[in-house]
């Protein structure tokens, strides 16, 4: 086994280990996705303020977004910011927010069921 290969394979090891390095829904990765997601269903190319959305910017740097200090996200401020349609079902996978605020925009549809299971969510 060539050393680069077996130093790449511990550093990997090490990552996935101690959590830094996570891929599941319930991460900063799958936290980012969410958000994205939210974006594309609600219009957010036109939305009054998208700054920093979509950017490589850490989503903490993005209108509305707030993130805990493991970069999860635990509130999203979105009101009266232009997002029309339907809450996509992944908003579900912020399983660290604690507060939503989507009032005064026209929204349609159901709220999501997955927001049922977003056991951290205090203000909805």
């Amino acid at each position: 086994m060539n050393i680069r290969v077996a130093i790449s394979f511990i550093i990997f090891w090490s990552l996935v280990n101690t959590g830094e390095l996570e891929l599941s829904p319930g991460s900063v990765s799958g936290d980012r996705q969410a958000l994205m997601d939210l974006y594309s269903a609600t219009g957010g190319d036109s939305w009054a303020n998208n700054s920093g959305w979509g950017s490589g910017d850490p989503s903490g740097s993005w209108h509305g977004v707030e993130v805990d200090a493991n970069g999860r996200v635990v509130r999203l401020d979105l009101w009266k910011n232009g997002l029309q349609g339907q809450l996509p079902s992944t908003i579900g996978n912020l399983t660290k927010l604690t507060y939503l605020n989507v009032k005064g925009n026209k929204l349609t549809g159901r709220i999501p069921s997955e927001i049922g299971g977003m056991r951290s969510l205090e203000w909805l």
